[in-house]
């Protein structure tokens, strides 16, 4: 008992406010669960009764951010020196008292699209974890699957095992830094709320133009680096992105999905104003990426066209250490010269500094905890150990690869940890006669996976990929449909 007890008091001698209680208490009940769970079990025999209100702390004169000596003698006079069980169960109240004590926390940043989420707990105990909510209901109102559980018992369960990634990220030994946002844009929270029993998706892989991007190549050594001037038919292009969101818009899709270095600035501006014409009809928009200045990087618009966000790639497209082909984009080139394995050292020469290694993660409310993605970013070791730790729920992936088999092993493992869904929209022109793209939803069981399988020949009508996966997200997860947008 002298054991259990010598921790409490140091923690509540070391705290600066609430949130250190609340942390440090969450790790220890954690530590003591067994043991939390016999004492509930035999609670009755005790005759616990709590006896301590926490609502005085919670005022304009003393707010949670603070912890005074006076709060902490009288919390440690509070504290069962009897028993071991009655103690466990007094942190355990103790703790849910601290979660509901107040509503969602003060955030920085634009009110009108999203606000940045800020750590509650103070340094002390920042190597516990970090305390980004104030209350439990946050669950409730964040994790997108609950509303699609069949059984209480089964959304109660799927909570609990989330409640660690949902209030806390936990440090990771890397150098890739997470940012967390509440999207506090009202038109997109009222869209995704009027919409929540009838939510769709729609992934679109674009072009199946093989000779899309504008490559210049450079070879230092056995170095090949390789940049991205631009994309050929850029009017063309911009003119079909702009059909694609005006004819899912009619569709009545609220999240769109383009694939990776699809898009330019010339096409983002478009995109932006077709979304902001479709007012009302859309909710997000996760643009193509853009390679340029050395940076390729995706815009997430809200449905009113206006910028949410924008992700960085973290990492080059292909492990530096790796020998492997690039196929040949020059104007004069032939179908067969894809097919010539020149192998060389290549690196995607895109600035990796790390004011840009940061992973931006988006809770909104009635859709889930999200982040986008790009291409390797999502099977590279350190970025997927960071989106499982923050405890995203939804990841959407715009890609540019020739295979997708590690895409689909990390979806399904990330479904089994998060139970999260994964969409990827990959670039068509990459991959002939097999999946290009596809969707995962872990609540399927064994048909998780819904694909979009290409049949093109030699290429896409007018270079352009008129496929588009769409499914219901919401109450039937089972129902998807590919359609085709009329070349016109």
């Amino acid at each position: 008992m002298a054991g259990l007890w010598g921790e409490i008091e140091q923690i509540l001698h070391k705290s600066e406010n609430y949130y250190d209680i609340y942390i440090s208490l969450f790790v220890l009940l954690k530590k003591h669960t067994n043991d939390l769970a016999n004492a509930q079990r035999h609670s009755y025999r005790e005759d616990i009764k709590w006896t301590i209100s926490l609502n005085n702390f919670f005022d304009d004169k003393n707010p949670g951010d603070q912890l005074t000596k006076d709060n902490k003698d009288w919390l440690i006079a509070h504290i069962p020196k009897d028993k071991e069980n009655k103690l466990l169960i007094f942190l355990a109240q103790l703790f849910i008292k601290i979660d509901k004590a107040a509503g969602l926390n003060d955030t920085e940043g634009s009110v009108e699209r999203c606000a940045a989420l800020k750590m509650l707990n103070t340094e002390i105990t920042k190597d516990l974890g970090i305390v980004l909510y104030k209350e439990n209901s946050f669950m409730e109102r964040y994790i997108s699957k609950a509303k699609r559980f069949k059984l209480e018992k089964d959304k109660g369960e799927a909570i609990e095992a989330l409640q660690e990634k949902l209030f806390i990220q936990r440090p990771i030994d890397c150098d890739i830094k997470t940012h967390f946002y509440r999207i506090t844009d009202d038109y997109i929270i009222k869209r995704i709320k009027r919409r929540k029993d009838n939510l769709k998706l729609a992934i679109v892989p674009f072009s199946g133009d093989k000779k899309l991007l504008i490559i210049q190549e450079e070879t230092i050594g056995d170095k090949r680096y390789i940049r991205i001037e631009g994309i050929r038919d850029e009017d063309a292009h911009t003119e079909h992105a702009v059909a694609i969101i005006n004819f899912l818009a009619e569709k009545e899709v609220d999240i769109i999905i383009f694939p990776e270095m699809t898009f330019t600035d010339k096409m983002l501006t478009a995109v932006s104003h077709a979304v902001n014409s479709n007012r009302g009809k859309l909710a997000l928009v996760v643009c193509g990426s853009i390679w340029q200045d050395n940076t390729n990087y995706s815009v997430l618009l809200g449905g009113n066209g206006i910028e949410i966000g924008t992700q960085y790639k973290l990492n080059r497209f292909k492990p530096d250490d790796k020998e492997d082909k690039m196929p040949d984009h020059s104007e004069n080139s032939k179908p067969s010269d894809d097919k010539k394995a020149i192998k060389y050292k290549k690196y995607e020469d895109i600035d990796l500094s790390s004011d840009k290694r940061i992973i931006k993660i988006y809770d909104l409310e009635g859709l889930g905890r999200f982040c986008t993605s790009i291409c390797v970013d999502f099977v590279n070791g350190d970025c997927f150990d960071t989106m499982v730790k923050s405890g995203i729920n939804i990841c959407f992936v715009p890609a540019y690869t020739e295979s997708l088999y590690s895409f689909k092993e990390n979806a399904s493992l990330i479904g089994s940890k998060n139970f999260a869904s994964v969409f990827v929209s990959n670039y068509c022109g990459k991959i002939q006669k097999e999946n290009i793209s596809f969707a995962y939803l872990p609540e399927l069981g064994r048909r998780s996976y819904h694909e979009l399988i290409c049949d093109c020949k030699e290429s896409c009508s007018e270079k352009h990929c008129n496929k588009i996966l769409i499914m219901d997200f919401s109450l039937d997860a089972n129902k998807h449909s590919i359609i085709k947008l009329d070349s016109e």
